[in-house]
């Protein structure tokens, strides 16, 4: 799996691997995600924000990996579900276009920053 983060708006890095698969030892990619907030009841109400990522920023990143990162060949298409909540230890799946067939992708957030993994198509 490779760890990718989807909230700091900053681009793919260099960092040091995180926690790879026994089988890669990918480093870690970062894409951005987007904030939305619920409008307060009263000028004095607290604002609470949610966290969600980035479907489109996060297809072309899923899409990049399977690519470059695992060399999958023949990915056509990633899509990932819109309006996804950046929780730590919940789980999701893209799907992947590849030689035609629909392929599931499973995605794991690892952080409250938007860190997450990224799996092997199956």
């Amino acid at each position: 799996m490779l760890v990718m983060s989807g909230c700091d708006g900053a681009t793919p890095s260099g960092d040091a691997p995180v926690a790879p698969s026994p089988s890669s030892s990918l480093p870690p990619v970062t894409t951005p995600a987007s904030v939305s907030s619920s409008a307060p009841t009263s000028s004095t109400a607290a604002t609470r924000v949610t966290k969600v990522f980035d479907a489109e920023a996060m297809q072309k990143s899923v899409r990049t990996i399977l690519t470059e990162e695992y060399l999958v060949e023949d990915v056509r298409s990633v899509t990932c579900p819109p309006g996804r909540r950046v929780e730590v230890d919940s789980t999701f799946e893209c799907t992947a276009q590849i030689g035609g067939e629909p392929k599931t992708v499973p995605i794991t957030v690892t952080s409250e920053k938007g860190d997450y993994q990224v799996g092997m198509p199956s």
